[in-house]
C-alpha cells in the first residue's frame, strides 16, 4: 500500500504549492487538471459514484477502466477532466457548484470542506 504513495505525495505537495499562488483563493484551480488529480487522489475507489453524479455514463465510466487497468487515479482523473471538457462553455462557478453538489451526494462532502481550506 505504501510503496505506491511517492507519487501521490508528490502531486499533492505541487497541488498545494500551486494553490498558494493563486491570487483569488479557490476560484477555477480546483478544474485544472492539476486540481482535478488532486480530487482524483483523494476520491479513491468510489470515484465512479462521483463521475456518474457529474453526468459520465456507465459505459463511458467502463471504457476508462479498460484502458487504464489498475490505474484508479488515472482513471478517475480522466473521468472528471472528461467532464470538465464537456463543461467548456459553462462558467467555473458553475463547474465548481456541480462538482460540490457530486461530491455531497456521494457523502465526499469532507472532501469538498479541505478543498476549500487550502
Amino acid at each position: 500500500f505504501q510503496d505506491g504513495m511517492g507519487p501521490h505525495i508528490i502531486v499533492l505537495k505541487e497541488f498545494l504549492a500551486s494553490l498558494e499562488d493563486m491570487v483569488d483563493g479557490m476560484g477555477s484551480g480546483i478544474l485544472t487538471d492539476f486540481g482535478l488529480m488532486y480530487v482524483a487522489a483523494r476520491l479513491g475507489a468510489e470515484w465512479s459514484l462521483v463521475v456518474s453524479h457529474l453526468g459520465l455514463k456507465q459505459a463511458e465510466i467502463e471504457q476508462i477502466q479498460l484502458d487504464n487497468p489498475y490505474k484508479t487515479i488515472n482513471q478517475t482523473s480522466i473521468a472528471l477532466q472528461k467532464w470538465r471538457d464537456r463543461q467548456k462553455e459553462r462558467a467555473d462557478s458553475t463547474l465548481l457548484k456541480q462538482l460540490f453538489d457530486a461530491l455531497d451526494e456521494t457523502d465526499y462532502k469532507s472532501l469538498w470542506d479541505e478543498i476549500e481550506e487550502k
